[in-house]
């Protein structure tokens, strides 16, 4: 009897065990360097620069909510700078698709850094007011762009600039 339940506690333990790990893979193919690894593997391709691995991924929920004090918030998430020596990334705010404010006014561009980004963006008004102190949606635009050292500009506008929505909280 005592052998029957070291061995059912050893196969509950190995079934665990093997179970734990299942999690392990990725969820999708969908990786912003994937491409540019697999090149590189494969060709020693690596210190090429090119404006289509440029990437950018806001990691906020779109309808951002914005409470009705705040002047200034962080925007993060995931980048690729292409391989590109210097990089920045500019915010634009609009309203009613008129731009209102940009982070290259303002000096709160941002940096990609190790595939990460992080940078401040600071509104007109508080809390997404018009100029009539109405609270409003707006759409804030975020783009990397690089730059080579000659410094030529460099941009990716299908992968490498991405919006979100801000709504009055």
């Amino acid at each position: 009897m005592r052998k029957f339940v070291s061995i059912g506690f050893v196969s509950f333990g190995v079934a665990v065990l093997l179970t734990y790990f299942t999690n392990c893979d990725v969820y999708s193919e969908n990786n912003l360097f994937a491409e540019l690894t697999t090149r590189c593997v494969d060709t020693d391709d690596c210190i090429n620069q090119s404006s289509e691995f440029m990437e950018l991924k806001i990691n906020s929920e779109n309808n951002l909510p914005i409470g009705p004090a705040e002047t200034e918030f962080d925007v993060g998430g995931d980048c690729n700078e292409g391989g590109y020596i210097q990089n920045v990334i500019i915010w634009e705010l609009f309203l009613d698709n008129t731009m209102i404010q940009t982070s290259q006014f303002l000096g709160l561009n941002g940096l990609c850094v190790n595939g990460r980004f992080s940078m401040r963006v600071r509104l007109v008004r508080p809390g997404l007011q018009d100029t009539g102190g109405v609270r409003r949606e707006h759409r804030l635009e975020v783009e990397i762009v690089g730059m080579d050292a000659e410094g030529q500009i460099f941009k990716n506008p299908l992968l490498a600039r991405k919006n979100i929505t801000l709504v009055p909280r």
